[in-house]
């Protein structure tokens, strides 16, 4: 499923848009030609009106560079969460999925959509390729991305990732249903992942998928959010 997400995310070549298939790496490999880009333009104040217009393209240069390292940590990371990777590769797919994610935050303040969903789009693709089993670092980004194409009226690519995060954390019911104490501080960004996922579904019309009842699940889900720490 991971895998389907990692191309949803990547998105079709455009203009506007980073590239989803570059031409092979070279036989060293370097995953940090981006960062001092993407850091130079993290500086930039990009809150003004003219900003976008003006800074843009700077932008989008930079995701582009970063995109073309990504490519290269996904094809080096291939078979991760089954098989372990290097520190090194661990450490650079880690580090980009960290700067993407400013980078989302800060185009979602200053609204710049486009750029916002690009952005959103890298973290996940860096994320789910050195830290796919790690729920709590999955969901946030794949729902930046979900929430971006929401909003510019994908529904159908919005309800998909939605649709995954549901199927592969739903999981965290069951476990904690089991018990009366509250969910670990991971666990529980994991369940709220999964809450988001189920409102953005409930926003998008279905109240059931594939034989699941959202709102029973939100149900299970909140009263587990409700323990507090004490609890048990």
């Amino acid at each position: 499923m991971w895998n389907q997400l990692r191309k949803l995310v990547s998105g079709k070549p455009s203009k506007s848009s980073v590239p989803e298939t570059v031409e092979p790496p070279p036989t060293k490999l370097e995953f940090d030609d981006a960062r001092p880009e993407v850091e130079a333009f993290l500086k930039i104040d990009i809150s003004t009106e003219k900003a976008e217009s003006e800074k843009g393209e700077l932008a989008l240069s930079a995701m582009k560079k970063m995109a073309l390292d990504i490519d290269q940590i996904e094809r080096s990371a291939k078979g991760n969460p089954e098989n372990s990777i290097a520190g090194g590769l661990w450490l650079s797919g880690a580090g980009y999925g960290n700067l993407a994610q400013e980078l989302t935050r800060r185009f979602r303040v200053a609204g710049w959509l486009t750029h916002e969903q690009t952005a959103s789009g890298l973290w996940a693709r860096a994320t789910l390729a050195v830290n796919a089993r790690f729920h709590h670092l999955v969901g946030p980004a794949m729902l930046a991305n979900a929430d971006c194409q929401q909003r510019l009226g994908k529904a159908e690519r919005a309800t998909y990732i939605y649709t995954s995060v549901l199927k592969d954390f739903i999981f965290l019911i069951g476990s904690w249903q089991q018990k009366t104490e509250a969910p670990t501080d991971d666990d529980r960004i994991a369940i709220e992942c999964l809450q988001t996922a189920i409102e953005g579904l409930l926003a998008l019309d279905p109240t059931e998928v594939d034989g699941t009842d959202l709102k029973a699940v939100r149900e299970h889900v909140s009263q587990i959010l409700a323990r507090s720490k004490t609890d048990g």
